[in-house]
């Protein structure tokens, strides 16, 4: 699993304004533009070229439309921020091409792919939007995968939600894997509550059955249970 970013899961440090961040968004520009035509067709300007393109990924710049972008007037903004998110999925290849050349026999995969649970105002810098690149390059990434939101999940009477779209990585035919760092009903500092072992074992249950039923996998991930808590409350252990 190659990894990097915020936590290893590709969440971006912050919004990328470096000057190589820049030279990468003027390639896409040309990429997606054919003609000088086309790009100031589509930024509804009739000066602007692939030089003077501003590069202008403020994200948290207010919306045309509420917290919706209108084309016709924010696509200097929506550009630069997708030229942003293709950069997660263009690394994780490059990476993930260096694994399969010396290892051909092993699987390939990254924490990406994650449409749930993104942390609200992140999302647009969170760098997970453009999972279809990974989908496209099947073969070149086995899986990905994900902790599963710590949200609902928690909940007896919860509605348990994966980081990832289970269904539409089955249908692609790509295989999700999910994190189940599932901790203790009543934390107290992750170890439990003792009198909930039951409610604590259902939720489990519950939650592992999801990525399964849904044709997906899992691991389980011991969520950082401190030792010494342990030592202080052995009917925990």
């Amino acid at each position: 699993q190659p990894a990097c970013g915020i936590f290893g899961e590709w969440h971006q440090w912050g919004c990328d304004v470096s000057k190589p961040m820049e030279e990468h968004f003027r390639r896409y520009l040309r990429e997606k533009y054919p003609t000088v035509e086309a790009l100031r067709n589509a930024w509804n300007d009739g000066n602007v070229t692939f030089e003077t393109a501003k590069f202008r990924p403020e994200t948290f710049r207010p919306g045309d439309d509420g917290t919706f972008r209108d084309p016709k007037k924010s696509r200097d903004t929506m550009d630069s921020q997708d030229s942003i998110q293709n950069t997660p999925p263009e690394a994780i290849l490059r990476f993930a091409d260096v694994i399969k050349k010396a290892m051909p026999e092993v699987l390939v995969g990254a924490f990406y792919g994650y449409y749930l649970g993104t942390g609200g105002n992140n999302m647009t810098i969170g760098g997970h939007l453009r999972v279809d690149k990974l989908y496209d390059a099947k073969g070149r990434v086995d899986f990905l995968c994900g902790p599963f939101c710590y949200m609902d999940n928690r909940l007896p009477d919860g509605v348990p939600m994966q980081r990832g779209l289970l269904e539409s990585s089955r249908l692609r035919g790509m295989l999700w894997l999910t994190e189940m760092d599932q901790h203790p009903t009543s934390v107290p500092r992750l170890g439990g509550d003792i009198s909930k072992k039951a409610e604590t074992i259902s939720v489990l249950r519950r939650n592992v059955l999801q990525p399964l039923f849904s044709g997906q996998g899992l691991w389980f991930y011991d969520h950082r249970v401190i030792p010494k808590f342990l030592v202080d409350h052995p009917e925990l252990a």
